[in-house]
């Protein structure tokens, strides 16, 4: 089953291997050829019928490809909402152009035992199957990056400049106003990273679960108004007691 939802970005698989991988866990849902069949109505294959018993020999190659585009034209038209030219740029791309085809179905034809109609729907049916599994797997490669380009994998998750005038002098503390720059211009990497903790240390000194859930409803609360573009400050005025005092009895 092509489903984007079981996708793992710390895997070493390939996004490809994963794909094949995940697509193989429910083998009563893994992703099949379809019968294309239903993208002909009775009339047109007997057209087609009565077309491929006039046509050359020669010409039958020619006839198989282009019944076999539009087949696969329909089918992605129906299932993803292609626009018909978007349809035909992605089978142009995905699977090869008439000429590039040819060669591949002139063989078949000749050393198949089967009548040019079956021909046709086998070999829309296979190359139907490749295409969207080909679109699946560059989808996920998309949104593999775009995943990174949020969380991306970097040893400097803080500021360069600080990060560095720490390492020359440990001693070294943001002021107020490094602090307040860095949360602007890192926005997303400190919130994510300030909320894991935040979240880490409320599992660890509350106890009952449903607690946690409060807290941490509270903390984001908190930490949210730290990263808004109108934000005055980057902490409360006031110093704000710890929940592990808390629950201690303390105010620090």
């Amino acid at each position: 089953m092509l489903t984007p939802y079981l996708f793992d970005p710390t895997s070493r698989k390939s996004v490809a291997e994963q794909v094949e991988y995940n697509d193989k866990l429910n083998l009563e849902k893994t992703h099949r050829p379809l019968n294309m069949r239903i993208y002909l109505d009775d009339d047109e294959i007997d057209q087609l019928q009565a077309a491929f018993k006039t046509i050359p020999i020669s010409e039958k190659p020619v006839a198989i490809w282009r019944s076999c585009f539009e087949l696969i034209t329909r089918a992605l038209i129906v299932e993803e909402e292609f626009t018909p030219e978007t349809a035909a740029d992605f089978i142009n791309t995905g699977i090869g152009c008439e000429q590039e085809m040819l060669p591949q179905i002139r063989e078949v034809f000749t050393t198949s035992i089967f009548a040019p109609i079956q021909i046709l729907l086998d070999m829309a049916s296979t190359l139907h199957f490749e295409l969207t599994k080909k679109i699946f797997v560059t989808s996920m490669e998309l949104h593999n990056l775009d995943y990174r380009s949020l969380f991306p994998q970097r040893v400097c998750v803080h500021s360069p400049d600080m990060v560095l005038k720490r390492m020359k002098n440990p001693k070294f503390k943001p002021t107020a106003e490094e602090r307040k720059t860095y949360f602007k211009e890192y926005k997303e990497q400190s919130f994510s990273i300030m909320n894991s903790m935040s979240i880490w240390e409320i599992a660890d000194i509350v106890p009952m679960e449903s607690m946690q859930t409060l807290q941490n409803a509270g903390r984001y609360s908190i930490l949210k108004p730290v990263y808004a573009d109108d934000s005055p400050t980057t902490a409360p005025a006031a110093k704000a007691a710890s929940v592990k005092a808390e629950l201690k009895g303390k105010v620090l």
